[in-house]
């Protein structure tokens, strides 16, 4: 009974037991757990991530290289594909912005979320009217409908704060202190992002200022129509301080859009072709007035986002979604076969974007 008792708590090692105490039996060692990891390695016929085999055609975890992840996306020849992160219901989605954990979209009578990880839709806030243009900010999200800005706590509202009234406002902007917006008609304003106002008149005269953005000093935006088509500034909190932005060369400039700036103070934007059904060009002008550089052809594009590689580009007509890097090279098509693609965001790990005609979200491992 000794003997036995002596074997239970041995943790597999085969000793020797009497009465007597332990005997210099010899002591024969269980091959480790990390040995058989290393003969696996050793005589694996795919590729090595770590300590396991895996098929980096297939593998959604290491996804053509070791490390890549799919985040729940299936890999096919060692490509992500997209996973879709809501359907149908969200019918009309269209704009979206993210923070650091959902993807906020408009759809016709709310603004909703998912998480980016997936799961079930959430609504944020019942609206009158679709949002075509949005920006989260301090936990806020603000918003242009069909006349005017909206906020509401990105955690939830029973209904929309009203900010100011607008005709027609095409496209929003958020910075600490402010909400810039662009509108039909065609003037850019600056207001405080608290809706107490008053609101300041940034530049007139225009007729579709869209694609804001700001920075630390100033507003940017695109013009694509009369008295110029063109690339514009303006100085925060200066009145009618609106001018081209100097270096870009407007002569046979159409229909510019996508406007996204870098880390590198240079502003990048897209102008189709004219007569060109899907033709552009890609621009790229540095903030302080330099001289553009033109790269293209490009494919035409709807809207841009970036995260700090890139531009991500949705399509609309082709139902695409395309990408240019910060540090050069051509375009590239990410993903097709979309009816409509027109919202899109991007962090650093995912390009979110919709597809419009049906409503659906989208994510895609970059």
């Amino acid at each position: 009974m000794v003997a036995s008792l002596l074997l239970a708590c041995s943790d597999g090692l085969p000793v020797a037991a009497n009465d007597a105490g332990p005997t210099d039996a010899t002591i024969v060692d269980a091959q480790p757990e990390a040995d058989v990891a290393e003969l696996e390695a050793a005589t694996c016929d795919r590729t090595t991530c770590g300590s396991g085999c895996v098929d980096t055609t297939t593998d959604g975890q290491n996804c053509g290289a070791c490390g890549h992840s799919c985040l729940g996306g299936a890999c096919t020849a060692g490509v992500c594909k997209p996973v879709k992160l809501a359907s149908n219901g969200t019918s009309g989605a269209q704009v979206l912005a993210i923070d650091s954990t959902y993807v906020y979209f408009s759809a016709p009578k709310e603004i909703a979320r998912v998480a980016k990880s997936g799961g079930a839709v959430e609504q944020v806030v019942p609206t009158t009217s679709a949002a075509t243009s949005m920006a989260i900010n301090g936990g806020v999200i603000y918003w242009v409908g069909q006349s005017s800005l909206y906020s509401a706590p990105v955690a939830g509202a029973s209904a929309p704060t009203f900010l100011y009234a607008s005709i027609s406002p095409l496209s929003i902007a958020v910075d600490a202190n402010n909400v810039y917006w662009g509108e039909h008609g065609g003037s850019v304003h600056q207001a405080p992002k608290n809706g107490a106002g008053p609101v300041l008149t940034l530049a007139s005269n225009l007729v579709a200022p869209s694609c804001v953005l700001v920075d630390a000093t100033s507003v940017y935006w695109v013009n694509d129509d009369v008295p110029i088509a063109g690339v514009f500034r303006a100085t925060i909190g200066v009145a009618n301080s609106g001018a081209l932005l100097p270096g870009v060369d407007t002569n046979g400039l159409f229909d510019p859009h996508s406007l996204v700036l870098d880390d590198s103070g240079r502003l990048w934007f897209t102008s189709t072709v004219a007569g060109a059904e899907d033709g552009g060009t890609l621009h790229i002008a540095p903030i302080d007035g330099g001289p553009e550089t033109i790269v293209g052809p490009v494919l035409w594009d709807e809207n841009a986002a970036r995260n700090s590689g890139a531009i991500y580009y949705s399509t609309n007509s082709t139902g695409q979604v395309l990408t240019t890097p910060f540090d050069g090279g051509p375009q590239q098509v990410l993903a097709s076969g979309y009816n409509l693609t027109v919202g899109i965001a991007a962090d650093d790990t995912a390009v979110y974007y919709t597809d419009a005609f049906v409503g659906d979200v989208w994510k895609l491992a970059l």
